[in-house]
């Protein structure tokens, strides 16, 4: 190759990269191997289509040229000094260095121009590609839906199956239910919430049940077991209870081992039952 065809591969290097240009912004391409540095998004999401591809390829073309282009005038120079009093080398040699100037120009104005349209474009700026690894999210054990009558809900040998037209328990004290998050009908757990500003009281059993009922609404979330926060269990406070939960639209049943000196004060509805965990509670549906 002689000196005389560099400027010539030069401006055809310069078409090449504008029609580069006009065709990453045409097109929407995802290569199979992207160059480092064509990377964009976040960490974990990069992307790499045609554009930023062809962006790398004009990087790395703007910088060989440019070298190319100095390495050719430094051997020029070398020429014309060593050519001595030989009339032919020397007017080679100021060839040579004419045409990597004339090339040196035009990669230059290829970078100006290129600045202009997208200062990305010559944004010389190499990274290594980013490797995600996704990390699951932990498993809280916590049932995942009302909706759900899997294990994860229902506690092992407890009867159980997916709660009814329910809402998750919230505005309520609340004593838990065995996993994450409780739920209870949206019939009865709205006229609880309503009530709950008058504190000293708790739901003890919502949905999913903790153990096995007599009453089958515990299986499906259409009932609850309330009781008094402070424990006591004298007649005149068990009737204040009651008295509350009846204003508020539920049936109620006090479950207690001995109800005579409820129903003495006026407990309208009391049970002893043998599946009974706490000694005094309210069932209320």
């Amino acid at each position: 190759m002689t000196t005389k065809n560099i400027a010539p591969i030069l401006a055809g290097l310069l078409i090449f990269l504008g029609v580069g240009v006009c065709i990453a912004y045409a097109q929407s391409y995802v290569p199979l191997a992207p160059l480092p540095g064509t990377y964009t998004g976040s960490a974990g999401s990069e992307t790499t289509d045609l554009s930023t591809y062809l962006s790398g390829i004009i990087k790395l073309l703007i910088a060989l040229g440019a070298l190319m282009s100095i390495f050719v005038t430094i051997l020029g120079g070398v020429q014309y000094v060593a050519s001595g009093i030989t009339p032919s080398a020397k007017q080679d040699a100021k060839n040579r260095i004419t045409n990597a100037l004339i090339g040196l120009t035009l990669i230059l104005t290829s970078y100006l121009i290129l600045n202009s349209i997208n200062p990305e474009l010559v944004n010389l700026k190499f990274e290594l590609p980013v490797v995600s690894v996704a990390i699951p999210e932990e498993v809280t054990g916590a049932c995942p839906s009302p909706n759900d009558s899997s294990a994860d809900c229902c506690p092992s040998g407890v009867s159980c199956v997916a709660c009814s037209g329910c809402s998750e328990v919230t505005g309520v004290t609340n004593k838990g239910c065995g996993v994450g998050v409780c739920f209870l009908s949206t019939t009865i757990l709205s006229k609880l919430q309503y009530i709950s500003y008058t504190g000293g009281w708790r739901i003890t059993e919502s949905w999913p049940p903790t153990v096995d009922h007599i009453s089958a609404c515990h299986q499906n979330g259409t009932c609850a077991d309330l009781n008094n926060t402070d424990g006591k269990t004298d007649p005149t406070t068990i009737k204040k209870y009651y008295d509350l939960f009846k204003s508020a639209g539920l049936n109620v049943l006090y479950e207690s081992s001995d109800c005579a000196p409820y129903t003495a004060v006026g407990v309208g509805s009391c049970g002893s039952y043998p599946t009974m965990t706490n000694a005094s509670s309210f069932h209320v549906y």
